[in-house]
């Protein structure tokens, strides 16, 4: 990746502009793993989350495990289920996601409801509290991620 761009780019929607326009400067599409955090356990996601950096992703989206998963596949699931056995915790996943913050854009895949409950304070406020960049919720409606016409 491109690291002079993202150097240039602001935190949050401007880490990962630069990251997909630097993909697209190099004629190739951006890299973005996925990984459950916690999975199999919070040791073996350090080592992944910290291989995914150093091997040129050009971001990473983070799995939140959350204990009812209702729009991800089996796999997804069945990780996210064994996270929680492992006791991967909400602050367990943000504490992935500050490794490697400073080298690449993350976005923590996380559920709507995950984001509203007030133990998820990191993540709903301000992303600089995370390091993390953006987030994919799954379960978010538009009309709860985009302010309408009428406001």
């Amino acid at each position: 990746m491109a690291t002079a761009k993202m150097a240039e780019a602001a935190n949050g929607i401007g880490r990962i502009a630069a990251a997909f326009d630097a993909a697209r400067d190099e004629g190739r599409a951006a890299l973005m793993p996925y990984m459950m955090g916690g999975f199999p356990d919070l040791e073996t996601s350090a080592a992944l989350i910290d291989a995914y950096a150093d091997t040129g992703a050009d971001l990473i989206e983070l799995g939140v495990p959350y204990s009812d998963p209702l729009a991800d596949g089996p796999v997804i699931h069945a990780a996210a289920t064994e996270a929680l056995a492992a006791g991967t915790r909400f602050g367990d996943v943000m504490t992935l996601c500050e490794r490697v913050s400073a080298r690449v854009p993350v976005l923590p895949m996380v559920y709507v409801n995950v984001v509203l409950d007030a133990r998820s304070r990191p993540l709903r406020g301000d992303a600089r509290a995370r390091r993390h960049q953006g987030q994919a919720s799954p379960t978010c409606r538009r009309a709860r991620t985009t302010r309408s016409p009428r406001h």
